[in-house]
């Protein structure tokens, strides 16, 4: 089964910032990190389910998953979905370090 991808606007946002901050000083690394993230989406749009839990999930009460994608240098970022109707939404996309999310900010 192949999935519909949605990415919603504040994780576009988010994507769109974390991409314009790397390219600043590295295009190359900013066309390498889009680069695995949409091979990322390539596998979510396949096999959703194969991606773990976030850590989020259970202090939300609902069923958050996350995909990794990193830079060169080996700094990860996750991009936080969920699955409804056969549709992946990409509901958020977090940086090394930054904190989990809360409710309300999903």
């Amino acid at each position: 089964m192949s999935y519909a991808l949605l990415i919603l606007p504040v994780a576009r946002q988010e994507l769109d910032k974390i991409i314009g901050w790397i390219a600043k000083r590295s295009p190359d690394g900013a066309s390498r990190l889009l680069l695995q993230f949409e091979h990322g989406l390539q596998s979510l749009s396949e096999n959703p389910e194969s991606h773990s839990l976030a850590p989020e999930s259970h202090p939300l009460g609902r069923d958050i998953r996350q995909m990794f994608f990193k830079t060169r240098r080996g700094l990860t970022y996750r991009a936080l979905f969920d699955i409804q109707d056969g549709q992946v939404r990409i509901l958020r996309i977090r940086g090394p370090g930054q904190r989990l999310l809360r409710r309300g900010e999903i």
